[in-house]
């Protein structure tokens, strides 16, 4: 009869133990995914940020189109009024 008694009180200890690291194993994969659901989390926040940083970026460039426009028709004019300048001094040359 102790035998029987021995071995049950082994078994016992031993599902106590299991249960326990099974409990442990448990508490570890939940904070495991708790880590991993606050890092998400801060990455979603990240990616919101930068969101509105590329709207202010667009606003900004979308603002300025009109003075890029009118800087690239400027330059334009001068090149023509360079060209003609060139044309006016090289006729000029030609008559001396």
């Amino acid at each position: 009869m102790q035998d029987d008694s021995k071995k049950t009180a082994e078994v016992s200890v031993d599902m106590e133990f299991r249960a326990s690291q099974q409990l442990q194993l448990i508490n570890e994969q939940e904070s495991y995914i708790q880590s991993r659901a606050d890092t998400m989390q801060n990455i979603e926040s990240t990616i919101v940020e930068l969101g509105s940083i590329f709207q202010q970026l667009a606003h900004m460039v979308k603002e300025q189109e009109e003075t890029v426009q009118r800087i690239d028709a400027h330059v334009g004019d001068s090149q023509l009024n360079v060209d003609m300048a060139h044309s006016e001094i090289f006729m000029y040359f030609q008559s001396v």
